[in-house]
């Protein structure tokens, strides 16, 4: 007697049927009986009675079981003989009589009716059996078939996959509040899961090197508007947290992207929604949707060096969530404490000194808020003169820091940690030191926020001057290993040229490059450098004086009125780009970092203001045939002057727009002057011609694509940072925001 016998049947109310109970208590009771004759005929001594021969079927049937169906019965429900059931053991035990020839005409008809049903060897039961345990064991496949219960909303359109984009970037995206609070509240909502997309799509196409969107971003963007419209006539979700949660996403998105007016409806769309639901306060969320879709609205303002709007920025006062980590994300614009205790063993002792001036710089800049306005209110700009002083000479420090190829930046995270664990120091240089890549985008991104504060200009016009304006501090990268040499030729037949620079080009620019140690030194030094002067004399700290001369000067052999931004190549060569926006350099930076990924781990503070420094900083230049405001007094604004200028040594003074000057000091020497007066006349005698304007046209074209892609670049990591803190640490992201936007705002004028 078998130990188990199996039914089988389509629907499993079947099993609930008189017929089905009945045979199971057959079994129960054949199989109680079958023991108890087991045992008395061990008892008396008695053999067991041989079995008879096997049948050919693997599934006989017995006259008291219902008779066998065919498989569209099957399917209907009826039930299913015991596979098992030996019906002449049945009969020997007593439970029915029949006779052989009865018994012999069953079993044909069971085998007929079994043959009809069909079945898998044992070898592929196996293999079933096999191929079940690795799918279980090893991780599951991603991809439209993995919800298995169709539970996740799709897009109409199936080349584009919700759990691919989850799968490559949910590692990056999720954290442990959004999957606790924020994503929670989307329930029901399908537009607010599928816009979480937009933000994927977007950082996808950063990664691919896309300046503008790929088909699938502008195809899931088309359908969530689609579904946005829909929502929007039903009065009862125009106002949920879907509906606010679904244009927040899309505003991180558009974030990336740049597109400034997009950025400023959704903004005003946010604001309108909170405003139908009373307040931010009226968001489900316990606070998180709140916090951080006000987070995503004022790095919208951020980033546009615009204004928010005042419901978002009243939100920094009382952020209703609360922190759900234990370090603080210090940064320059973050330092509730003395120091940087909390990231000082993560960095050198080069890199704290660039945060410390940063947030000693910032500190009293927005603490010189009411001095800096009722001078600008009285006619007297930018600054005081012993505040002047004192930003300027926080800039002046950063542009003498070394660059991180120098011997005395090099910097090992493993032996720092190792050495601030047991001495409490940090900034250990040991064997194993390398160039430290945090320093080097710290420092381009302090060169750009200082020289903004410093000179009272916005921060994308203090781009825009490093770009243009000054050649010996424009940064210098290796294009190709940023983008890649395909997006730099995408000609198969242009080949690299051999020597991109020639060896008195690159002397005169780091001639140039020492020259600018003392560069950017205000009026009241007094400083003799031609190159401070010229800087000073295009930026609008610097007054008219009495004692200066109409004198034109350059720092390297080429005549200043057709230096190009970029030394020509060989004809039929494809230029390169050795002058480029410092944005650049710092996504170099950045990309070059180990736990880039990883938005710097503790320090994310700190990458989130380099990316807002730098983001800000590769804005798009407003277009020349946009008419231009001027400065008061009548003369163009410094940052027209950045923009239109062609020539990097020469400014126009406030006074008179017409003359070149170059303000130097009452000590400096006659000498001095006819000398430098002497090596301009002999530079401009042996200039070269000025090359042609379809070759700067396409270096315009070629600055302002590497421009773009940075700026991409740089507002992903934005977000990235961005996701980190708003939702885990509210309370360290909203004071920062608060600080930078009171920059931004005192920079505006």
């Amino acid at each position: 007697m078998p130990d188990f016998q199996f039914l089988t049947t389509d629907n499993p109310e079947e099993f609930k049927k008189g017929n089905y109970l009945k045979q199971i208590r057959s079994h129960a009771m054949l199989s109680v009986k079958h023991n108890e004759q087991q045992q008395q005929r061990s008892k008396s001594g008695q053999a067991p009675p041989k079995p008879s021969e096997p049948s050919t079927s693997s599934r006989p049937g017995a006259s008291a079981s219902p008779p066998l169906v065919s498989e569209p019965q099957l399917r209907a429900g009826r039930p299913v003989k015991f596979v098992d059931y030996n019906p002449t053991k049945a009969a020997e035990k007593g439970s029915r009589k029949r006779s052989l020839q009865n018994q012999d005409d069953d079993d044909r008809d069971d085998q007929r009716a079994v043959a009809s049903i069909p079945r898998k060897s044992a070898k592929a039961r196996t293999s079933f059996f096999a191929q079940y345990a690795n799918a279980v064991l090893k991780p599951r496949q991603v991809g439209r078939g993995a919800d298995v219960l169709n539970t996740m909303p799709e897009f109409s359109n199936p080349k584009i996959s919700v759990w691919d984009l989850k799968r490559q970037f949910d590692d990056l995206m999720l954290t442990e509040t959004m999957k606790a609070f924020y994503f929670p509240a989307m329930d029901g909502c399908r537009h607010a899961f599928l816009s979480t997309a937009c933000i994927k799509a977007t950082y996808a196409d950063m990664l691919n090197g896309f300046v503008e969107e790929s088909p699938a971003t502008l195809y899931i963007k088309e359908e969530v508007y689609t579904m946005i419209r829909e929502s929007l006539v039903d009065p009862k979700r125009q106002a949920d947290d879907g509906m606010f949660m679904c244009i927040g996403q899309l505003l991180a998105a558009e974030l990336v992207q740049g597109e400034e007016d997009v950025m400023m409806t959704h903004e005003q769309g946010l604001d309108q929604i909170a405003e139908a639901r009373g307040g931010l306060d009226q968001f489900g969320g316990q606070g998180v949707i709140a916090n951080a879709l006000s987070a995503v609205a004022l790095v919208s303002a951020i980033v546009r060096e615009g204004e928010a709007p005042q419901r978002f920025f009243d939100h920094l006062d009382h952020p209703v969530a609360t922190a759900t980590a234990a370090r603080l994300a210090e940064s320059p614009i973050f330092c509730p404490r003395d120091d940087f205790y909390n990231i000082a063993p993560l960095c050198s002792e080069q890199t704290l000194r660039i945060l410390r001036d940063m947030r000693d710089m910032t500190n009293l800049f927005v603490h010189s808020e009411k001095t800096v306005r009722r001078q600008t209110l009285r006619g007297e700009y930018p600054y005081p003169r012993q505040l002047s002083s004192q930003l300027w000479s926080f800039h002046n420090r950063m542009l003498d820091l070394p660059p991180n190829t120098d011997p005395t930046t090099f910097f090992d995270p493993v032996a720092a940690a190792a050495a601030a664990a047991a001495a409490g120091k940090c900034g250990y240089g040991g064997a194993a030191a390398k160039p430290d890549f945090v320093y080097e985008a710290c420092r381009h991104a302090a060169i750009l926020y200082s020289y903004a504060i410093a000179a009272r200009v916005p921060i994308s016009t203090a781009g825009q001057y490093f770009e243009r304006a000054y050649p010996q501090m424009a940064v210098r990268v290796d294009i190709a290993k940023v983008f890649g040499d395909d997006q730099l030729y995408p000609d198969p037949a242009a080949a690299r040229p051999a020597a991109p620079r020639s060896a008195s080009s690159a002397c005169a620019c780091a001639s140039a490059r020492c020259a600018s140690s003392t560069s950017c030194t205000p009026p009241s030094t007094g400083s003799t450098t031609t190159a401070a002067a010229s800087r000073t004399a295009a930026t609008p700290t610097s007054p008219p004086t009495s004692n200066s001369t109409t004198t034109t000067t350059s720092s390297s052999s080429s005549s200043p009125q057709h230096l190009p931004l970029i030394t020509p190549p060989p004809p039929l060569q494809p230029p390169l780009c050795s002058s480029t926006h410092p944005a650049l350099a710092i996504v170099d930076a950045i990309q070059r970092t180990p736990n880039a990924q990883d938005a710097w781990g503790d320090l994310v503070g700190v990458l989130m203001w380099v990316s807002f420094v730098a983001t800000a900083a590769a804005r798009a230049p407003p277009p020349p045939s946009a008419p231009s405001s001027s400065a008061p007094g009548g003369s163009p604004t410094f940052g027209e002057q950045a923009a239109s200028s062609s020539s990097f040594s020469s400014a126009a003074s406030p006074s008179a727009s017409s003359t070149t000057t170059t303000t130097t000091s009452s000590g400096a020497s006659p000498a001095a002057s006819s000398a430098s007066s002497a090596s301009a006349s002999s530079a401009s005698a042996s200039a070269s011609p000025p090359p042609p304007s379809s070759f700067m046209a396409g270096v315009d074209a070629r600055r302002d694509y590497e421009r773009a892609r940075a700026r991409k670049n740089l507002a992903s990591v934005a977000v990235l940072c961005l996701i980190r803190l708003a939702f885990e640490q509210p309370r360290s992201i909203f004071p920062a925001l608060r600080t930078f936007l009171r920059v931004q705002g005192l920079l505006r004028r």
